[in-house]
């Protein structure tokens, strides 16, 4: 078996596997929306038909985001917990003292408490929202609230929640004396199959679905009318 060095090894792991699944889900949403860029195009008469392959495809599309999501978590569990036992984050104290005593950092805190240490303002906020609306839901899906947060996530959403996270990732290395070799992003991308250079073109699956069937129904209801003529 290939030895697994240390955390950092472990992290870098777990972020080229949450990659590959990224690299699927927006290879798919590209896929779909290249199939029907335009809704004009569409023949109302095979409306219910292509409608039935986008769901499909947002499906597809929403169950990769699940897995890069959820991997990519453990990546950056990973990698903070072994970038704190490194200097000069190892002398970051590891509990903070609340109202109702001391407890251990959570998640977020480990990374912004790192920042702050360092004396680096770096916004993180990006990656937060995905932690705390989705990757929550997914991992806690205790309503159907839940669910249906998880029913929209996207790869678009997952993408830039990524970028967020991989250059927060990047300016700690440095500050541990780890840096990131040039191009790191990019070589990430490419390596993993993410076509990072088309992001912009990344579109709501669910919204293009919607629209379809919508035309699908207006069709129907228009026969409808004409045949009770």
């Amino acid at each position: 078996m290939f030895p697994l060095r240390d955390g950092w090894f472990v992290a870098h792991l777990l972020g080229h596997e949450a990659f590959k699944y990224l690299g699927a889900a927006m290879n798919e949403n590209l896929r779909i929306h290249n199939m029907y860029p335009k809704l004009d195009d569409i023949n109302p008469l095979d409306a219910l038909f292509i409608g039935n392959e986008i769901k499909e495809s947002y499906e597809c599309e929403v169950t990769y985001c699940i897995h890069s999501v959820v991997i990519f978590q453990s990546a950056m569990e990973a990698w903070i917990n072994y970038a704190l036992e490194h200097k000069p984050l190892k002398s970051l104290p590891k509990k903070i003292k609340t109202a109702k005593g001391t407890r251990e950092r959570n998640f977020i805190e480990k990374w912004t408490h790192a920042f702050k240490y360092v004396e680096k303002n770096y916004d993180f906020s990006v990656y937060t929202e995905l932690y705390r609306k989705y990757r929550n839901a997914i991992v806690h899906p205790t309503n159907k609230k839940r669910c249906e947060i998880i029913e929209n996530l996207n790869s678009k959403i997952v993408y830039l929640s990524f970028y967020n996270a991989w250059h927060a990732m990047a300016e700690l290395s440095a500050e541990i004396d780890q840096k990131f070799d040039e191009g790191h992003w990019e070589t990430m991308c490419r390596t993993n199959n993410v076509p990072f250079n088309h992001n912009n073109k990344l579109k709501n699956t669910n919204i293009l679905y919607e629209d379809v069937f919508k035309m699908h129904l207006d069709y129907l209801s228009k026969s409808l009318v004409n045949r009770c003529k």
